[in-house]
């Protein structure tokens, strides 16, 4: 008798079969549980519309947050489809789907409460996926200000601009209006993005009622809104003069660096010499370097990046600002930084020679007691800096080493800088 083969069920399918058996019970801690999952087949994309046909009937009666977060977890599966028949599936039949679960929360007026806010979710596959009717849909919240000051507007209306088809709908649902909130600072991200790369586009913030917009925004002295003011400034070069040379003249007085440089991108961008001046002068600060360079070459004026940036230790200076200067760690470029200490080494983690740099930096009265703030970060490997590192100012050059070199490589225990030295005194003899 031959021997039969049978295909055996992922572990998605088989937790989208049990809970479709069973569907009063929670499925997204299941779901979270699985490590990675791919939906692969249209029979798991099938699988998952069943699941949230199951739930857009129970909407009918109810919402609360385990349905919330089944509705969150189902809609997550949408980013893992990873052939074109799975991916096919959900366009056709899921997005249609998530559109009736929105719109019967909506209907319904049921609030959002749990950590897995669902919606954004829904919204962003709408942006993701191709189908109309998403699009459709995704333009209408847009024009209703629905969740205007939901976070992931960001990622939504940025995954919609990679799109005509999908940000013209957008666009003209819209019809001038500018929406309220966050959700209206990404509309600008959205528009500026575009502008940046399409030279035929119409900036929809061209006018008195996006100007007036624009400059609330820039004229605004909370430090908390300075994010806010860098989108603005990216805008200008994309209106009409009357407009430009007043939002201009504010945001290049203004004491951020980091709006201070895009002043100068946009001065740059609409043909200014002396901003195109002043982006070379940033570029020569190792603090600033890194962001000012990126934008020289974005304007096609690599003629004015400075000759002496090409310098090693310029640029592993250049390297570690602009890892601090990141939102993720002080969100600020530091006030002084320095070369701590610096070597040619066999590293670990890498498994090769390579330059290796201990860069101190400072952030001057950054305590909360007013004090500086001073550390030391590594460049050369993977940029980074141990801040709740016990002692740091210290410690020796080769302690410090050891301990990113058990930090890169995942060491439990890495501040252990005894087996950290030992490591490296294996491959380098000489190093003290």
């Amino acid at each position: 008798m031959p021997f039969k083969l049978f295909s055996q069920d992922s572990a998605l399918e088989k937790t989208l079969k049990a809970w479709i058996k069973n569907p009063t019970s929670e499925i997204s801690e299941k779901l979270r549980k699985i490590s990675n999952p791919e939906v692969k087949a249209e029979a798991e994309s099938k699988l998952i519309c069943q699941a949230l046909g199951i739930i857009k009937s129970q909407l009918q009666a109810s919402f609360d947050e385990k349905t919330e977060n089944n509705i969150y977890e189902l809609t997550v599966l949408f980013q893992s489809a990873s052939t074109k028949e799975a991916a096919n599936y959900l366009n056709d039949i899921g997005i249609p789907l998530l559109i009736d679960i929105l719109s019967a929360i909506e209907l319904k007026q049921y609030k959002s409460e749990s950590f897995f806010s669902c919606a954004p979710m829904m919204l962003k596959m709408f942006a993701v996926y191709k189908n109309q009717k998403g699009w459709n849909k995704l333009a209408e919240c847009v024009k209703s200000d629905f969740k205007n000051e939901e976070y992931m507007w960001s990622v939504i209306l940025n995954a919609a601009s990679d799109n005509e088809s999908k940000y013209d709908l957008i666009i003209q649902a819209l019809n001038g209006k500018i929406p309220s909130g966050f959700l209206g600072i990404s509309y600008l991200d959205m528009c500026n993005a575009i502008a940046i790369r399409t030279n035929t586009f119409k900036h929809p913030f061209n006018s008195p009622q996006g100007f007036a917009f624009l400059d609330a925004i820039v004229k605004n002295n909370d430090p908390a809104g300075e994010s806010y003011i860098v989108s603005a400034t990216a805008s200008i070069p994309f209106l009409a003069k009357e407009y430009q040379d007043s939002l201009l003249e504010t945001v290049s007085k203004h004491k951020s660096i980091d709006i201070q440089m895009e002043a100068a991108w946009a001065g740059a961008k609409m043909g200014g010499n002396e901003s195109v001046d002043k982006l070379a002068g940033f570029a020569k600060d190792y603090r600033y370097s890194t962001k000012a360079i990126s934008y020289l070459n974005e304007l096609h004026l690599e003629n004015r990046i400075p000759n002496e940036i090409q310098a090693p230790d310029f640029q592993a200076l250049s390297e570690m600002c602009n890892w601090l200067a990141h939102p993720n760690e002080y969100g600020a470029y530091p006030d002084h930084a320095e070369i701590f200490y610096k070597t040619s080494l066999y590293w670990p983690p890498t498994k090769d020679v390579r330059p290796i740099y201990l860069i101190k930096y400072t952030y001057k009265n950054h305590k909360e007691d007013g004090s500086d703030d001073v550390g030391i970060g590594l460049v050369g490997s993977v940029t980074f800096s141990l801040f709740g590192l016990q002692n740091m100012l210290t410690l020796k050059p080769v302690e410090l080493l050891a301990i990113h070199c058990n930090w890169e490589l995942e060491k439990e225990n890495y501040q252990d800088i005894k087996s950290g030295i030992a490591l490296l005194k294996k491959h380098n003899k000489d190093i003290e």
